[in-house]
């Protein structure tokens, strides 16, 4: 088990027993879910990042009458949180535990702040590219949740925010984590990748602002240069627009939120990208 592998197993052991905690932003995260779904023919629900699943109402999505692809790389975490919700044994739903999304894990897991530039630039080109050895089933919906701030974290917790390679790393890993889940996305359906945004770690004043505030609270904290590195909503969003392997796969892109998701040691600010593919026979009409 590599370095990345082991932090990412002991977060989601921390984390596993928090659905209460989770309990307005699973409500937020499942609401969207479920109007999104509301517009397409009930088929398959994919999950990216699916973890202990205290972000999602897995009864209501399967009760809205929609089968359930969970994949994470964490094999015990899907187990904890599909047991959780009484669905251990529920033959609508399929768990796909130990993927590794990225196609190049070990080697990420092996990058240090030593690392030589020429190799983390050497690894990004071949990230944009890169795809995981695991054949990932498609959806007519397709949810990445909270995982592009875990996989451009990686860039932190490998060669760190110092390195003359960190900037290029952090949009080789979001590039990567788009246009996959972009492309898991079958025709006529819907992909929503939700992310966070800032956290009162450096923005105490997120916690206390109501729902009407936020928004300009979040725009002023982006103005300031306060956010997650790789996260600014409307670099994300340029990516799924300009990006020529995800912009011309959407006849819709739209921005949602910020919400606030309350994570014990500290509150995120999140928001969602829901992007629109349209049907292979209106697309060549």
């Amino acid at each position: 088990m590599n370095s990345l592998t082991a932090e990412q197993l002991q977060r989601n052991s921390d984390s596993r027993w928090s659905w209460e905690r989770y309990r307005s932003h699973r409500e937020r995260v499942t609401h969207l879910i479920l109007r999104e779904a509301a517009r397409l023919p009930c088929r398959e629900l994919c999950v990216l990042g699916a973890g202990n699943c205290n972000d999602i109402d897995l009864v209501a999505i399967l009760d809205a009458g929609w089968r359930l692809q969970l994949i994470d790389l964490d094999a015990a975490a899907l187990q904890a949180g599909v047991e959780q919700q009484g669905l251990l044994h529920d033959p609508r739903l399929a768990r796909h535990g130990g993927v590794d999304l990225t196609g190049t894990w070990d080697e990420l897991a092996a990058l240090e702040p030593s690392t030589d530039v020429a190799h983390v630039h050497d690894l990004t080109q071949r990230l944009a590219t890169a795809r995981p050895t695991y054949e990932l089933p498609t959806g007519r919906l397709v949810l990445s949740i909270g995982l592009l701030s875990q996989l451009v974290e990686v860039a932190s917790l490998t060669i760190g925010a110092q390195h003359a390679g960190f900037l290029e790393l952090v949009q080789a890993l979001r590039l990567q984590h788009l246009r996959l889940a972009t492309d898991l996305v079958e025709p006529g359906g819907t992909l929503i990748a939700t992310s966070e945004i800032v956290s009162t770690d450096t923005a105490p004043q997120i916690a206390a602002a109501s729902a009407d505030e936020l928004p300009s609270v979040v725009s002023k904290l982006l103005l300031e240069g306060n956010f997650f590195s790789g996260l600014h909503p409307g670099l994300i969003g340029q990516t799924l627009r300009t990006d020529p392997g995800i912009g011309p796969q959407f006849a819709e892109l739209r921005v949602e939120g910020p919400w606030l998701w309350n994570f014990a040691v500290r509150t995120y600010a999140v928001c969602a990208f829901i992007g629109h593919k349209p049907d292979r026979l209106s697309a060549s009409t």
